[in-house]
This record gives C-alpha cells, structure tokens and sequence, in this order.
C-alpha cells in the first residue's frame, strides 16, 4: 500500500514538473504572421509589393531578457523549399533599432519588402505555379546567438493570373 503511495506521489510530480518546464516557457518562440505579398504590374515591369509581420515571444520563465537578430528571409516554394526570391529584400524603416524581449513579453514587426528589383516574367511564373512560403531565421543572445529557423503557412501572392 504505501508503495503505491510513492508511485502515485512520484508520478504527479512527473506531470506537474512536465507542465511546468516546456522550451515555450523559458525560451523565445516566433512566428510568420500576416503575410501580404502581391506582384505588381507597372511601366516598368512587375514588383513583388507587400509585407508580413514576424512575432516574437519570450518565455515567462526566461532566466533574463534576450537581444534578438533577424537572419536573411527569402520566399520559397512550399513543397519543396525550392527558392523563389532569395533573399527576400525588407527594408528596414519598420525596425526598432534593437529588438530585445524581457521575459513573458511579446513583440510584432512589421517587415516591408524593399519593391526595387523587377522580377522576371520566369520568377513570377514560379511564385504563381503553387502555393509560396516564407522562410526565415532569427538568432537571440539566450539561445548563444545560434540560427532558429521559422516559416510562414503557405500562401499564393496576389496578383497571380
């Protein structure tokens, strides 16, 4: 009898210790969000337009704030990551000039892309072909600068014939 009273006591601690220690919790999380990418016909050839916001969590059990860098992002095919416009041009008008998230907070960035560069007629066929995705990285001082990677759900630019 009191063994199964020790069974029971260890195994409630299991599950209280395993719903209280998830990655989520103690380190930073980011998403892909809203993603607003068109191609756009002009005078001078078609521009990919548009923006997406990149979302930030830091876990609340986070040992101490985290400096955030953004890696390259690029748009790929989302079947098979082939790369479509990579990388993805931003611009920067949109950027705190240092990202850093205390614990438990969040942050959203709006990430414009930079419409300068004509896409060819063939890049344009490929991003209209199938569903689009965007890929990107982001590296934080708590995670020892290393890259984690992040995508978008696959989506179709407007503008597509």
């Amino acid at each position: 009898m009191l063994g199964r009273q020790v069974s029971r006591l260890l195994v409630g601690a299991v599950v209280v210790l395993t719903a209280c220690g998830g990655k989520d919790r103690v380190s930073l999380s980011a998403e892909v969000r809203n993603v607003d990418l068109k191609l756009a016909q002009s005078a001078l050839g078609t521009f990919l337009r548009g923006a997406f916001d990149l979302h930030m969590s830091l876990g609340s059990d986070a040992p101490r704030s985290t400096g955030v860098e953004l890696d390259t992002f690029s748009l790929v095919r989302a079947s098979d990551a082939t790369p479509l416009v990579s990388p993805l041009p931003l611009t920067d008008e949109n950027l705190p000039s240092e990202l850093s998230l205390a614990p438990g907070n969040d942050l959203t960035v709006n990430l414009v892309v930079d419409e300068t560069r004509a896409v060819t007629d063939a890049d344009r066929d490929a991003m209209c072909a199938e569903p689009a995705r965007i890929d990107g990285a982001l590296r934080d001082e708590l995670n020892d600068w290393r890259s984690t990677p992040l995508s978008s759900l696959p989506f179709t630019p407007q503008g597509c014939p």
